[in-house]
């Protein structure tokens, strides 16, 4: 065991989650508004079909291929990966 603060606490993502972040939202009658990050976590394949009643796009992560591949979403957001590659993109 490890003593952790709270800027420390380990957070577990399982390979090939990809994460979609829209700006912040104080409250849930917000506007949605446009993903501006993506967060992708390699070491397995992974797709995310997303969909909130007004923004729809698909997204895969490509076993071992280091890329990420977004089809419907435009503008591309900025796309963050974590773990394993075997290729850069």
């Amino acid at each position: 065991s490890r003593k952790v603060d709270l800027e420390t606490i380990p957070i577990f993502v399982k390979a090939g989650a990809i994460i979609p972040y829209g700006r912040e939202r104080q409250f849930t009658n917000n506007e949605i508004g446009s993903i501006e990050l993506i967060e992708a976590y390699a070491g397995r394949p992974g797709k995310l079909d997303y969909d909130d009643g007004t923004t729809s796009f698909s997204a895969e992560l490509a076993d071992g291929d280091g890329k990420l591949n977004i089809t419907g979403l435009k503008p591309e957001p900025a796309v963050s990966f974590y773990g394993p590659r075997t290729t850069e993109s």
